[in-house]
């Protein structure tokens, strides 16, 4: 920017020399000089200008388009010759202008020459990246270690993708493993862990990082062991982002799936180790390896996809029936090696769940919950298909038995996670119920300890262990009533209503509780209030007809969705509910529709059961 200079002209007695034609000539360009910035046009922003497409590069191919394609291919080599740093290289490569994105609809000759030099500037950058890992001081070899860390998979790779189509998924990082793998060996230790951090963001194959990162988990100092924990953990999250992001990618998913197993069992060597950090970040590993691999597992079937149970089947339903089975066999062996990495850490993760650490008995258990979520996912994804025997997929059940991944947990150290629901952490006292909901009826025997969280005082883990005890087991949980009961009476909105869900579920077994559920009716929030009223349905009228007074009080509250729970509860209650109906027959004339229908059924209701 040119920036006019406002100044006086000198008083004094040389003022002559100034209005000379030539002085005042010189003068003014010794100021233009001073004032314009005379810097080297950078050579990344000429390569960008050149890589624009303008009008007449996309034509139909004649004569004319080759000369301009030609014209325009010197231009960009011209560019590229200018190219002279890693940094400049870096940039060049990372540009945007370029026109050799598979994912864009681009000229077909546009596009092949673009690719060509594209990859004439990753190979000058990968040629000068190997020779500062070979042959650069410690500075140099920092600093381009920590270039490739920071590259990032969005850059695209140079591999053509129909010669290597994983390598072309995973973006440039990836073809620059093997320099990271070597920099990880450098007697530097700042490089080594610089190199360390980076091998978790390049993609690498299995046979390139793990054998890394388990000799620097196994045998090398604090520093470098923290970092390959991390960059282990780095490197699964990296792979499930990238799936994620790459949703439908075949090959993004493969190298997924392919690389969690072994990085879970590479985990192994930090689990035990004697920093409390590395034990953490290599628990980690397995939590985010079991999110992966939980996510993977499809929602499975609906009902009505299959025909009606209890009939005969046609040839065509048996058809579909058996098709299923083999998708869900499919799944099911998509699974199993990560399967079988999981059951490889049940011992680890049991002598996690005992640290000293608290941040490593949170990480243990947060890896087990994650786990037991694939557990159960499967668990459902069998039983959405019907079993019919002597076809394909009718031993999915016996597959998932001997593939359970907490198969020996639950029989051997199923009490380990359960006394930690005494934990002084609330965080891992929250964590343990978690993970024992997860377990469904395998974690039966911890109701009665998930009882006593129903009076913690930490208001999260009184709502997850009311909410627990319902999806755990409802045939033991009668133990629980007392202290649900409580619950109703909570100054918590959400455990109010969470307990009086769990209530609901267990209907008649909850009788015990419907004195409390009467006050509940009769104080509180609409939908404390609403939730109290579902659980008096639920309990049935034997039990719950106690409960009438306090139903026939609201019937003249305020919010019309208190008076239609009232009078829809009531209804149920049969002839149990004789005593409200003067005030069913007011509620008649309400002034909301929902409540002048419930109550008339409820009067019908009460009708029928007192002829019977």
């Amino acid at each position: 920017m040119l920036h006019l200079t406002i100044f006086r002209m000198p008083a004094s007695s040389s003022f002559a020399r100034w209005r000379s034609p030539l002085f005042a000539f010189l003068a003014f360009a010794s100021l233009l000089l001073l004032d314009t910035r005379s810097v080297r046009a950078d050579a990344v922003d000429e390569l960008a200008a050149a890589l624009q497409v303008r009008s007449g590069e996309q034509v139909s191919p004649d004569a004319d388009q080759e000369r301009i394609l030609a014209h325009r291919e010197a231009s960009i080599r011209k560019r590229i010759a200018a190219l002279k740093t890693i940094g400049e290289l870096r940039r060049a490569l990372s540009l945007q202008e370029w026109n050799d994105d598979p994912t864009r609809l681009l000229d077909k000759a546009l596009f092949r020459v673009d690719r060509k030099l594209r990859q004439e500037v990753g190979d000058r950058l990968i040629a000068a990246i190997r020779q500062v890992v070979h042959t650069g001081d410690a500075t140099s070899k920092l600093a381009v270690a920590n270039l490739i860390a920071e590259i990032g998979p969005d850059v695209r790779s140079t591999v053509p993708e129909e010669k290597a189509k994983i390598e072309s998924i995973m973006g440039f990082p990836h073809q620059l493993a093997p320099e990271v793998v070597k920099l990880t060996e450098d007697k530097n230790l700042a490089v080594q862990q610089e190199a360390l951090r980076a091998l978790g963001n390049v993609f690498p194959n299995e046979d390139q990082a793990l054998p890394v990162f388990k000799k620097i988990l196994e045998t090398g100092t604090l520093g470098p062991r923290r970092l390959a924990a991390e960059g282990l953990l780095q490197m699964v999250k990296n792979a499930d982002f990238r799936h994620r992001k790459l949703t439908g990618n075949l090959f993004a998913l493969r190298y997924m799936l392919g690389i969690l197993p072994g990085a879970v069992r590479t985990s192994l060597a930090g689990i035990n180790d004697t920093d409390p950090q590395v034990r953490q970040a290599c628990l980690n590993v397995v939590q985010a390896a079991a999110s992966a691999v939980g996510d993977h597992v499809p929602e499975g079937f609906k009902k009505k996809d299959f025909a009606r149970e209890g009939r005969e089947l046609t040839k065509e339903e048996r058809a579909e029936i058996v098709n299923a089975q083999g998708q869900v066999t499919f799944a099911l062996k998509d699974v199993e090696p990560q399967l079988k990495s999981f059951q490889a850490t049940e011992a680890a993760l049991a002598r996690a769940l005992k640290d000293p650490d608290s941040s490593v008995r949170l990480a243990a258990l947060n890896s087990l919950e994650g786990i037991a979520n694939i557990r159960l996912r499967l668990k459902r994804l069998v039983n959405t298909v019907p079993q019919v025997k002597g076809e394909e997929g009718a031993d999915s059940r016996e597959f998932l038995a001997a593939n359970d991944p907490l198969r020996g947990f639950v029989k051997k150290d199923l009490a380990l996670a359960t006394g930690l629901l005494t934990d002084p952490n609330p965080q891992i006292r929250h964590a343990a119920v978690d993970f024992l909901e997860y377990l469904e009826a395998d974690a039966t025997s911890a109701i009665p300890q998930l009882s006593h969280s129903l009076s913690d005082p930490d208001r999260f883990v009184r709502w997850a262990a009311a909410r627990a005890i319902g999806n755990i087991s409802l045939d033991k949980a009668d133990v629980a009533v007392p202290a649900l009961a409580k619950l109703l009476g909570d100054l918590d909105l959400s455990i109010r209503i969470e307990a009086a869900r769990t209530l609901t579920q267990m209907g008649a077994r909850a009788a015990a509780a419907v004195p409390a559920l009467a006050r509940a009716v009769a104080d509180g929030d609409v939908e404390g209030r609403e939730a109290a009223m579902d659980a008096l349905e639920s309990v049935g009228a034997e039990a719950g007809k106690s409960a009438v007074p306090q139903l026939v009080e609201v019937m003249t509250h305020p919010d019309p969705r208190v008076r239609r729970a009232a009078a829809k509860t009531l209804g149920s209650f049969g002839s149990a509910a004789a005593a409200a109906i003067p005030t069913l027959r007011r509620a008649l004339g309400d002034d909301d529709q929902e409540v002048r229908v419930n109550a008339g059924d409820a009067l019908l209701s009460i009708d029928a059961a007192r002829k019977e």
